[in-house]
C-alpha cells in the first residue's frame, strides 16, 4: 500500500457576468416571473370596478407582517396592477385604500419563492360606513407560477414540522413529489436524473458538496421556517443551473413580540426493537436538545432570532464477530444567529451565521472487523450570510447577497500504528495486524495451493470462521478534507407597462468560486489486500500483498 503525499487541489469556477434580458407580453392581470433570488416570495394583484369590472388605478396597498419590520406599499398602476416584490414569507396583512373613506382588509400568506394573488372588485356604491376597516380573512390566493414551464412548490413549518421526517436538512427530501429518496440518505434522483445533478440550498446558500454534488451531514431542520422545491423546468432567472432539482429553504426570523422555546426530546435503547439476525450488536440511545430565542432589538426597526441544538448518538455494550467493540458517541453543537434591519420601510437587511460541530468516537468498526479498527473523526460547518434589498419604487427594485459556506472534516484511526512505509520496505508477515488494515483471506474452492498459503493467515487473524474472512489492525488512514465556497449575486428589476400589457426587465450577476482543500496519508502501510501470488509483477515475480 503507498503512501499518499498531502495533496492541495483548487476547483475554482467562477460564472462570469450573467444578464438576462426578458421582454414578455402578457394579459393585464399577470405579471411576467419575477427573480425570486432572496429568501422572498411576493404578492401581485388588481383591484376592479364592481359595477363594470373597470381597473381602479390610485388605489394604495399597505402590506404588514410579524416577520416584517416596518410595512410596504404600492399604489395600482392604470390597468389597477399592483405588486409587492421582495417579501420574508409569512402572514401578511394587507389594506386597500380605495378613497378617503374607504379601507379594505385582506390577509394571505406569502411563501418562499412563490406568488401570492390577491384580487380585489370594490362596490364603490355600498354604504362607505359598512366598507371601511372590514377585515376578510381566506379570500386571497395563493397561485401557482402558470407563467412558465417549472415544476415548483412550497411547504411551510407547520406541514413539515407535523410529519415524521426527521430532523436533519435531508430529511425534508422525503417530502418532494415524485422523487425518489434512497437509503444512503444522500442522493434523490429525480425524473430518471442522477442525485448528483441536484442542487441543494440552505438560506439560499448552495450546500452541495462541490466535488459530487452530494449532501453533507449537517444542517438541521429545526428553524427552518419554510421549504421550496423546483423539480423541473428550472428558469435562467436566478442562476438555477440544476439538472437535477432544487430545494431551498429560509429561516426562522424575529418580530416584534418576544417569543422562546426549549425542549428535550430522548429515544433510549429501551424503546427501539431488537436487532435480529446480524452480526453486531449494541443499545443505541439518541437525545435532542433544541432552544430558540426571538424578539425585537429596536421596534419595527430591528429583530433578532437565535437557536441551539444538540443531538447526542451513542451506542452501547457493543459486540460483532471478533467480540467487545468500542462504545460509539456522536455529539454535535449547532449555533445560529440571525439579525433584520429595516431602517426604512423600501430598505430590508438580513444578516445571519450558523456554526456546527460534531465529534464523533468510536466509528468505522463493521461486523466483521477487529475493534483496533476504529476511528474518529470532527466536522466543523460555518454558513454566513448578508443580503439586501431596495424597494426602489413601485415599478423597479434591486437586490444584493452575499454568502460564505465552509465545510471542514477531519478523520484519524484511533490506534496510530509506529510502522513507517518505505521504498524497498517489507511487511512484517508474523505481525500484519500491526503493519495496517489487514483483509483476512477466505479459501478459494478447489485451490490447493493457494489454500495452502492462506491458512496460516485465516487462523492467526480469522474470527473462527474455518472459511476465513474478516478485517484485523488499524484504520487505514488520515484525512483532512475541506470545502469552501464564496459567492456574490447582484439583480435589478424594472416593471414596465404599455397599455394593457406589463413587460419585465431583468439583469443579474453573480460571481462564484469554489474550492477544496485535501490532505490524506496512510496509517503504516494502509490497507493490505492478501493477493496470494495469483498476480505477478512486470518482471514475472509473483504478488502476495
Amino acid at each position: 500500500m503507498n503512501d499518499q503525499s498531502a495533496l492541495q487541489r483548487p476547483l475554482s469556477k467562477q460564472r462570469g457576468l450573467t444578464w438576462v434580458l426578458a421582454l414578455v407580453a402578457i394579459a393585464a392581470a399577470m405579471f411576467s416571473t419575477p427573480l425570486l433570488a432572496q429568501q422572498t416570495g411576493e404578492i401581485v394583484g388588481r383591484v376592479s370596478n364592481a359595477a363594470d369590472n373597470s381597473a381602479l388605478s390610485g388605489v394604495t396597498i399597505e402590506a404588514t407582517s410579524p416577520v416584517l419590520p416596518g410595512m410596504r406599499s404600492s399604489t395600482t398602476s392604470n390597468n389597477g396592477d399592483y405588486r409587492l416584490p421582495l417579501l420574508p414569507p409569512g402572514t401578511y396583512t394587507m389594506k386597500f385604500m380605495v378613497n378617503d373613506t374607504t379601507t379594505l382588509t385582506r390577509v394571505t400568506n406569502v411563501r418562499l419563492e412563490q406568488r401570492s394573488v390577491v384580487n380585489l372588485v370594490v362596490d364603490l356604491t355600498a354604504d362607505a360606513s359598512y366598507l371601511e376597516e372590514v377585515l376578510v380573512v381566506g379570500t386571497s390566493t395563493i397561485a401557482p407560477d402558470t407563467g412558465g414551464a417549472s415544476l415548483a412548490g412550497s411547504i411551510g413549518t407547520d406541514t413539515f414540522g407535523a410529519l415524521p421526517v426527521g430532523q436533519e436538512y435531508r430529511d425534508l427530501i422525503k417530502l418532494i413529489p415524485g422523487v425518489q429518496y434512497t437509503q444512503d440518505e444522500i442522493r434523490g434522483p429525480s425524473a430518471g436524473g442522477s442525485g448528483q445533478d441536484n442542487t441543494y440550498q440552505f438560506d439560499g446558500v448552495d450546500v452541495s458538496l462541490p466535488q459530487y454534488g452530494t449532501l453533507s451531514a449537517e444542517p438541521s431542520t429545526h428553524d427552518i421556517d419554510q421549504v421550496s422545491i423546483v423539480r423541473g423546468g428550472a428558469k435562467a432567472i436566478g442562476f438555477n443551473r440544476s439538472g437535477g432539482f432544487k430545494v431551498n429553504t429560509t429561516s426562522k426570523r424575529g418580530t416584534n413580540e418576544f417569543h422562546g422555546s426549549a425542549s428535550y426530546q430522548t429515544e433510549p435503547a429501551d424503546l427501539s426493537a431488537d436487532r435480529k439476525n446480524i452480526s453486531e450488536d449494541f443499545q443505541q440511545d439518541k437525545d435532542w436538545i433544541v432552544a430558540s430565542l426571538a424578539g425585537p432589538i429596536m421596534k419595527d426597526k430591528l429583530f433578532f432570532y437565535g437557536s441551539f441544538y444538540r443531538p447526542t448518538v451513542s451506542r452501547n455494550n457493543r459486540d460483532n464477530v471478533y467480540g467487545p467493540v468500542p462504545d460509539y458517541k456522536s455529539t454535535r453543537d449547532e449555533w445560529f444567529g440571525k439579525l433584520t434591519w429595516a431602517p426604512t420601510d423600501n430598505l430590508l437587511f438580513d444578516a445571519s451565521y450558523r456554526t456546527s460541530d460534531r465529534e464523533v468516537t468510536g466509528e468505522g468498526v463493521g461486523a466483521f472487523e477487529h475493534p483496533d479498527g476504529s476511528s474518529g473523526s470532527d466536522t466543523e460547518l460555518n454558513i454566513a450570510i448578508v443580503e439586501g434589498s431596495w424597494i426602489i419604487n413601485d415599478n423597479s427594485n434591486a437586490y444584493f447577497k452575499y454568502t460564505d459556506y465552509e465545510n471542514k472534516s477531519t478523520s484519524r484511526p484511533d490506534l496510530i500504528l509506529s510502522v513507517q512505509p518505505t521504498v524497498g520496505g517489507m511487511l512484517d508477515l508474523n505481525n500484519l495486524d500491526r503493519m495496517g488494515h489487514f483483509q483476512v483471506p477466505t479459501l478459494a474452492p478447489g485451490d490447493p495451493v493457494q489454500n495452502a498459503w492462506a491458512q496460516p493467515l485465516i487462523n492467526q487473524y480469522g474470527y473462527g470462521d474455518p472459511n476465513g474472512g474478516g478485517l484485523v489492525g488499524a484504520a487505514t488512514d488520515f484525512n483532512t478534507q475541506d470545502f469552501f465556497r464564496t459567492s456574490w449575486e447582484f439583480g435589478y428589476d424594472l416593471t414596465l407597462e404599455t397599455g394593457s400589457v406589463t413587460h419585465e426587465l431583468h439583469a443579474g450577476y453573480h460571481q462564484e468560486k469554489t474550492s477544496e482543500y485535501l490532505v490524506r496519508s496512510s496509517n503504516g502501510w494502509g490497507f493490505i489486500d492478501p493477493i496470494g501470488g495469483v498476480e505477478t509483477a512486470s518482471n514475472g515475480e509473483p504478488i502476495f500483498f
